[in-house]
């Protein structure tokens, strides 16, 4: 969009408005005129911290009291298809540390039509032809334990984002009025310092609102990288129901409210709802599986089929269908006895992960087993004594327990680990990729913390943990194959788009008998932030570093020179952004039969 006439006028802003509303068809109107009623922060000072020119500043914390409603300025016109409402945003953390997340719903005239959370990055959410789009222009995130203090209002905070909000609402929602009334409301089951603020400025239109004008237009779009797609899911997550144990389950929140979540709040593109066998009866599976039937929407969002295999001597298995009408979960246990977190077990009737992989193969069950929190103190296991190449496509790098790649750094908090039992340290014995997900507990999937009353349930300074697929079409069997072809990779909750292949063969792949006489490596990133250090690793060892790498986008091809096709080798990729974010590539295996 031209900012300037041909003879270097500067185009006053109602020609711009105008040529954008043109464009985009799209009536735009100021957001914020006065403010009816407010319980919150008001700012008492002159000073905001923001990228614009504030005048009135209005602080909503997730404390169960906070809101705001305001009178949007007059709109031009309701004879285009859409009105575009723009706002100055910030949103922040309130606290060094980790806080329970949540979400604010937006309401027009008093009804709900979008609902939003804290994000560190630009985000689009949509519902019902209703769009709404946080694009971020300052951002300032420090490592765990930093914290900013910036204004009167944003102190100590380890994660501050400030930008522009575009509401997208059908002009038939106003039904003809002139101005219209909006309210926000800050939702959460626990009491988190979590906020947002809203700004009332000169003129947001004054700003560089092109490229969010441009996002809002196009909505949400998935990243390409090579020839393929990127989808991001939370396939590991828990409720609070439990008809067959007449009482809560091993988290919070309904089913539906669980998927309501992923699906509207967190934005994913995939998900699967993994209660315990315990907490299930067939009634219960029965139902679960209808219900995720029901959210299963090919090229919209994606509902996979599982639950948790759990075991007090063996470990936990998350284990995922294609599809199936299996009427009800494996269980061994003659009496299911319910505690907190697990279940009562024995060296007798205890069942062991060949028990479930026998039970997978004699009802002809299509089905991927994933191990997870692996390597922490409650939940130790041993890959060398139970893999199955067939069933143990995967396994979980990285949840709310931190994660199982080593035992350094700030993503281990509150819970002990075993450096022997990292899971990159079986990948020279076993063949297996590498994913995340929440293992969330608070009604929350994909934007999982801190939850009362569930013991382990882990505060952790980074993002709710993800998996990603690279797939050419989004539908449930599309996202099955990729996770099970291990054309996936793990991300600690930043969207980063990764492609990692080896001599052409992509993540996941398994070559035998290669007759390639070199190594090739190519990887492509588009990350979030800074890159802050890139590790390509063969066989345990890196063997190519980058460090502190401004861009964030990344494409580079790499040898090894000391490539051997007649031995068995592995390659991976592990990546840190400059805000703590990680990524994880599943590995590319060459076999030597």
């Amino acid at each position: 969009m031209d900012l300037f006439y041909d003879d270097g006028r500067v185009k006053w802003i109602p020609k711009r408005v105008q040529e954008y509303s043109d464009k985009y068809d799209m009536t735009m109107v100021e957001a914020v005129d006065k403010i009816i009623d407010f319980k919150g922060y008001k700012y008492n000072g002159l000073f905001k911290y923001s990228f614009t020119d504030v005048r009135e500043a209005y602080g909503l914390k997730q404390n169960g009291t906070d809101y705001i409603e305001w009178e949007t300025h007059k709109i031009p016109s309701l004879d285009r298809l859409y009105v575009l409402f723009v706002i100055e945003i910030a949103m922040g953390n309130g606290c060094a540390y980790p806080q329970p997340t949540g979400q604010f719903d937006l309401y027009l005239d008093g009804k709900k039509i979008i609902s939003f959370t804290v994000v560190k990055y630009s985000n689009h959410w949509e519902k019902d032809d209703v769009r709404f789009y946080f694009e971020v222009k300052k951002r300032k995130v420090g490592g765990f334990g930093d914290s900013y203090t910036l204004d009167e209002w944003i102190q100590g905070d380890n994660m501050v984002v400030n930008g522009i909000g575009y509401l997208r609402v059908p002009s038939s929602l106003l039904q003809g009025r002139k101005t219209a009334r909006m309210k926000i409301v800050p939702v959460n089951p626990e009491n988190s310092k979590n906020w947002i603020r809203i700004g009332n400025c000169r003129s947001v239109l004054w700003c560089n609102i092109y490229h969010g004008l441009e996002e809002v237009y196009q909505g949400k779009r998935h990243p390409s990288i090579e020839d393929y797609q990127v989808y991001f899911g939370d396939i590991h997550t828990h409720s609070g129901q439990s008809d067959f144990l007449d009482t809560e389950g091993c988290g919070t929140g309904s089913w539906v409210e669980n998927f309501d979540y992923a699906r509207d709040v967190a934005c994913l593109d995939f998900f699967c709802m993994t209660d315990h066998d315990w907490q299930m009866g067939r009634a219960d599976w029965k139902a679960l599986k209808e219900l995720t039937d029901a959210y299963n929407k090919p090229g919209k969002f994606v509902a996979l089929k599982g639950y948790e295999w759990t075991s007090y001597l063996y470990g936990h298995r998350n284990v995922y269908f294609k599809d199936t009408d299996i009427e009800e979960v494996l269980d061994f246990r003659t009496e299911k006895v319910s505690i907190r977190f697990g279940l009562k077990g024995s060296t007798k009737e205890d069942p062991t992960p060949q028990d479930l992989w026998n039970w997978l193969e004699e009802n002809q069950l299509e089905a991927i087993t994933v191990p997870h929190h692996s390597n922490a103190d409650q939940f130790i296991m041993d890959f060398d004594f139970y893999f199955s190449e067939k069933y143990d496509r995967l396994a979980e790098i990285y949840s709310c327990w931190g994660s199982a790649d080593g035992i350094s750094g700030e993503l281990n908090i509150n819970n002990d680990k075993y450096e022997e039992l990292a899971v990159t340290k079986y990948m020279g014995r076993h063949r297996f990729g590498l994913i995340a997900s929440s293992d969330g507990h608070d009604s929350h999937p994909g934007n999982a913390s801190l939850c009362r009353g569930h013991r382990y349930f882990m505060g952790h300074p980074q993002g709710s943990g993800k998996a990603a697929v690279l797939t050419k079409t989004f539908d449930r069997d599309a996202i099955y194959e990729a996770l099970k072809a291990r054309r996936c990779y793990a991300v600690t909750g930043a969207p980063i788009a990764m492609y990692f292949a080896v001599n052409g063969n992509v993540m996941g792949s398994e070559v035998f008998d290669t007759p390639d006489e070199r190594a090739e490596i190519r990887l492509i990133v588009n990350a979030m932030d800074s890159i802050k250090r890139v590790e390509i690793i063969k066989n345990g060892e890196i063997i190519h570093l980058l460090k502190n790498l401004e861009p964030l986008n990344l494409d580079i091809t790499v040898e090894d020179d000391e490539f051997d096709k007649a031995k068995d080798s592995h390659y991976f990729v592990r990546l840190i952004q400059e805000d703590g974010e990680m990524a994880w590539s599943s590995p590319v295996y060459f076999v030597k039969s």
